[in-house]
């Protein structure tokens, strides 16, 4: 027993395990029994991993192409399980504990290589599972645990290179199939792909870099072709739609330019970002004489990503876009305190009581983004078990093979494989995605969606009213709403329900009144009599 206890890969990974046991078996309570994901995209990854290997279709329903995931290698992967034994829903948790474990291994058995105390490498366990926080990535079911593992091997395998007199053949194959994987599994992997080929190029190895950067980014050029085939955009819908990129494809230039700086400034003002940049910064000070060292390329790596993340992509939602630059960050300042850990020693058995205070406030950040997001999980499962998941259900149940308006597609593609969704923001349709980006009013937007819904028959729309204000066709008829109770994850926490034809209103009705819903959901239904 005491070797295990010796290991700091036990550590880590009994923490992960009997907190994730803990937040499954809260949640299959709250939920009936079933295992509900707390986030809907996550259904988003399994509804487009069902169609490409039942239908042949790489989209959110089987009818057409649809670039709505960011994630190719982790829609791949899915598929390949599913292929194995079916579409079903607990592939993805299993896969995310899974990677979860290799995380706390990989990093283990690198800080191990360099030497580090062993008492560190437990440390460091701990708060990858903490603060990342791991457990709820891996309960979320989607991409960002295996993103995790991959981003770390590729910032140290590639520090371990540059940082090398001699580089080989081999080391470029390496680093270049670790560029091809971290820019298939998030699109977020050209950030550190771009800082690598940069310092590469810096060190003069300037036919390696360019042929390096155009290895790593060919995922991305090949699939960005075939959606331009497809007769999509080159980049996927949720960049276009919810990055600055929409404006820089637009050439809208200076707009790209104002939003790029103000997200930039937001970004890094949030605490649990700037702490660790202050961190990296001091590291990268403090090595200044050490240029060539592993741990300034992989201190100069981590810095460049989250300053170029906080420019150009998301934080927040469920705190997953950012999970990576946390667990990065983490793995970067254990390894350089372990490095210095003589002298880090002799300052705190100098300044015991300062040394104390400054780690609490520097760990404060973080701890509070942890709770929050380890806190929230089993709700957020509750709020789309009642919310998204009664919708597929009522779908399911009333209107299984028919045409649909949403704003939150996931549960509702994945358990209706015949029903054909129109996405009304954009990530799932083409055709929304335009209207969304061409329109200068909402008179526009109400004609266009009324025009989609007449073209595609559809036959209600399940949306967020707040979401369209001023937007909503003048034909639909609201006919109910449902509400929900004690929400932390869902877009709103009333969903309302419209015929988009004044015709089927009394069909929606009954189908309402025929539906039973979970006893904490609130329904109203609307008087028409005028």
């Amino acid at each position: 027993m005491r070797n295990y206890l010796a290991k700091p890969f036990v550590w880590g990974t009994v923490l992960f395990l009997v907190i994730v046991l803990v937040q499954l078996t809260l949640s299959f309570d709250k939920n009936g029994g079933r295992l509900i994901y707390p986030i809907d995209d996550t259904y988003i990854h399994i509804a487009i991993a069902r169609n490409f290997v039942e239908f042949g279709q790489w989209g959110i329903s089987k009818y057409e192409f649809s670039s709505t995931s960011s994630s190719l290698l982790f829609g791949l992967v899915l598929a390949f399980f599913f292929k194995l034994f079916g579409a079903v829903e607990i592939i993805p948790l299993l896969l995310n504990i899974l990677f979860s474990i290799g995380l706390i291994y990989t990093a283990e058995r690198y800080l191990s290589s360099q030497k580090i105390d062993k008492y560190i490498i437990i440390i460091t366990s701990i708060c990858l599972v903490v603060f990342t926080p791991l457990t709820s990535m891996a309960v979320s079911g989607m991409e960002h645990t295996l993103h995790i593992v991959l981003t770390i091997c590729f910032v140290f395998e590639g520090s371990r290179i540059l940082s090398k007199e001699n580089i080989t053949f081999k080391d470029i194959v390496l680093v270049s199939i670790l560029g091809v994987l971290i820019a298939m599994v998030r699109y977020e992997g050209l950030f550190l792909i771009a800082t690598f080929s940069t310092i590469f190029f810096l060190r003069g190895y300037y036919i390696k870099s360019i042929v390096f950067c155009l290895i790593a980014i060919s995922p991305v050029i090949i699939f960005g072709l075939i959606s331009i085939e497809q007769g999509a955009y080159f980049l996927p819908n949720t960049i276009i739609a919810k990055s600055n990129a929409g404006e820089l494809s637009d050439n809208k230039l200076w707009d790209f330019i104002y939003k790029t700086g103000d997200k930039f400034l937001y970004h890094i003002s949030r605490l649990y970002l700037t702490v660790p940049i202050v961190l990296l910064s001091f590291i990268l000070y403090y090595e200044r004489k050490q240029k060539w060292s592993l741990i300034y390329y992989t201190a100069l790596m981590t810095l460049a990503a989250i300053l170029l993340h906080s420019a150009f992509a998301s934080v927040g939602r469920f705190f997953r876009y950012e999970a990576y630059l946390m667990a990065l960050s983490v793995f970067s300042i254990a390894l350089w305190v372990g490095l210095h850990k003589e002298n880090i020693a002799a300052y705190f058995k100098n300044y015991p009581y300062r040394t104390v205070l400054i780690v609490l406030l520097l760990m404060a950040p973080a701890v509070k983004r942890s709770y929050r997001s380890i806190g929230r999980t089993v709700q957020a499962t509750h709020n789309i078990h009642d919310q998204q998941i009664q919708m597929a259900q009522f779908l399911n149940q009333n209107y299984s093979e028919a045409t649909v308006m949403a704003n939150d597609i996931g549960a509702i593609a994945f358990f209706n494989p015949d029903l054909k969704v129109i996405d009304m923001v954009g990530l799932g349709t083409l055709q929304t995605l335009d209207l969304i980006r061409k329109s200068n009013s909402d008179q526009e937007m109400r004609h266009g969606y009324q025009k989609i819904a007449k073209e595609n028959h559809a036959s209600l729309a399940l949306i967020y009213d707040h979401w369209f204000e001023g937007q909503i066709p003048e034909q639909w008829k609201k006919t109910f709403t449902w509400t929900i109770t004690n929400n932390v994850i869902c877009g709103g926490t009333t969903v309302s329900f419209y015929a988009t034809d004044p015709k089927e209103v009394d069909e929606l009705m009954k189908s309402n009144n025929n539906y039973s819903l979970p006893d904490d959901v609130e329904v109203k239904k609307l008087d028409l009599s005028n």
